[in-house]
């Protein structure tokens, strides 16, 4: 938990994207301070309490956020391969880990940076944690701490974007760019021909959902998008 000048708004999100947990406007309350420094450390308990064995544990994310979770697999490192299954309605999901560092994760038909930045954001569902055989393939990259500090970003980041781009179309003068556009973009380009809403377009690309994002806003500024008028 740390202090920033009141309205500085600016340095509050780089401090909770480089791993604080709370920020307080100065000049800080103190019984705030006491309020939120005892709210965090009943919070870090209640984590160390769902390793009542060696590497496992099981929860509730509507109790616990994912990156919590996550955090505490980070300080604690699991004896052999294991992986997190993750449960969210009729969505399944695994993170594949190695020690304390994600190797692998999978999300559907998604693998990867998407799939693992997507469980990140995840506010509900169940969360189990067990032994496992090696993954089949490492799709992730760096170690715990950067991959939550990329997915804070990513998410902060996509938020911004997911307004501007909501209702996207080519301008009447917009040639057939899909065939000269990257492979892994032009599933998007032809869902925005078809009209399919951003939520669609997402899943049309194994590229992770900012990477798209940024494309999208890209094409955008140049001129080779526009976006839709309200009706």
């Amino acid at each position: 938990i740390f202090g920033t000048v009141l309205g500085a708004q600016t340095l509050g999100i780089e401090g909770l994207r480089v791993g604080a947990d709370d920020d307080l406007g100065k000049p800080v309350d103190p019984q705030e301070l006491r309020l939120k420094a005892r709210n965090h450390i009943a919070r870090q308990k209640q984590l160390r309490a769902m390793l009542p064995t060696p590497g496992l544990m099981n929860g509730n994310l509507a109790d616990v956020e994912m990156t919590l979770v996550l955090q505490v697999l980070g300080w604690r490192e699991v004896e052999g391969p294991a992986r997190l299954l993750l449960d969210r309605g009729k969505e399944r999901g695994e993170i594949h880990l190695v020690g304390s560092k994600p190797v692998h994760a999978v999300l559907g038909a998604f693998t990867g940076a998407k799939a693992f930045f997507r469980m990140l954001s995840w506010r509900s569902g169940k969360f189990r944690l067990e032994k496992a055989d090696p993954p089949p393939e490492n799709t992730l990259r760096g170690g715990m701490e950067g991959l939550l500090l990329e997915g804070m970003t990513h998410q902060d980041e996509s938020l911004m974007l997911v307004s501007r781009l909501q209702r996207l179309e080519f301008p009447p003068e917009a040639g057939a760019i899909e065939s000269v556009a990257p492979e892994d973009i032009r599933p998007v380009l032809a869902g925005i021909r078809e009209g399919r809403s951003l939520e669609e377009l997402l899943n049309l690309s194994p590229l992770p959902d900012l990477e798209i994002l940024r494309k999208l806003e890209t094409m955008l500024d140049a001129g080779i998008l526009r976006t839709v008028a309200p009706s």
